[in-house]
């Protein structure tokens, strides 16, 4: 699976994008986007929908064709990129 990165090289911030199938995935770094990819494509010994916060934010969410973004807050809360909101700055210049 394909997936396309951008760093910028003056604050060394990544950004990774993908698409697979249905779905649109970010990440924040690459080696995140490949394990996500990884775990979706359920190449490893564990899948995304084994994991329990996807399965409880896919059994939270409306009809299908909605748009979501679903993330695992536990793990990046604590990311300084999480807390900084460079994704949504980047976003609005």
């Amino acid at each position: 699976m394909d997936f396309y990165v951008r760093r910028d090289p003056e604050s060394q911030k990544e950004v990774a994008f993908a698409v697979s199938g249905d779905y649109l995935l970010l990440a924040t770094r690459a080696d995140i986007m490949a394990g996500a990819l990884q775990l979706m494509s359920g190449s490893q010994d564990r899948t995304i929908e084994a994991e329990q916060w996807w399965s409880q934010s896919a059994a939270s969410a409306g009809p299908a064709g909605d748009l979501r973004m679903v993330m695992d807050l536990e793990k990046i809360v604590p990311s300084p990129y999480f807390r900084t909101y460079w994704v949504q700055q980047t976003l609005q210049t």
